[in-house]
C-alpha cells in the first residue's frame, strides 16, 4: 500500500518528565504510543550506572508500575515502542525517591487519624430515644 514501510510512530509520557515519589510509595509510568502500525509492543528500561538502559523483566505494557519505590529505584525510565515497522524510545522520565517520612511526620498523622476516630464514636454516640 502507499507509505508502507513507513512509520508515524509516536511516544508520549503520561504526567511530568521529573516525579518525585516518596519512599515505599507505588508509582506507575505511563506512555501514549500514537501513529502505529500492526501490533504495538513496550519494553520499559531503567539507566544503570553505566549510564546504559537495560530492559526491565515482565514491563512490556504502556503503563509500568512500582508498587513501593525504593531508593535504588531512583533513576531514568524510558519506554521503547516498537510496530511493525519501527522502535520509538519515549522521552526519559527522572524518578526521585523522597526520603521516608521524619517522626514528626508519622506522630502528625497518628495524631490527625486519632482525631477522626474520635469525631467517628461521638457520632455514634446519639440518644436513641425516637
Amino acid at each position: 500500500g502507499e507509505g508502507e514501510g513507513e512509520s508515524d510512530l509516536s511516544v508520549q509520557v503520561v504526567g511530568p518528565l521529573t516525579v518525585s515519589v516518596p519512599n515505599k510509595s507505588p508509582h506507575t509510568f505511563e506512555v501514549i504510543a500514537t501513529g502505529a502500525q500492526g501490533t504495538v509492543h513496550y519494553q520499559w528500561l531503567l539507566e544503570t550506572s553505566a549510564k546504559s538502559f537495560v530492559e526491565i523483566a515482565g514491563a512490556t505494557a504502556a503503563a509500568y508500575t512500582i508498587d513501593s519505590v525504593e531508593d535504588e529505584d531512583a533513576g531514568k525510565y524510558r519506554c521503547d515502542v516498537s510496530d511493525d515497522v519501527a522502535t520509538v524510545s519515549s522521552p526519559s522520565i527522572q524518578l526521585w525517591v523522597e526520603p521516608a517520612l521524619p517522626l514528626l511526620g508519622v506522630l502528625s498523622l497518628l495524631a490527625l487519624a486519632g482525631t477522626c476516630v474520635a469525631a467517628g464514636r461521638a457520632i455514634l454516640r446519639r440518644p436513641r430515644g425516637l
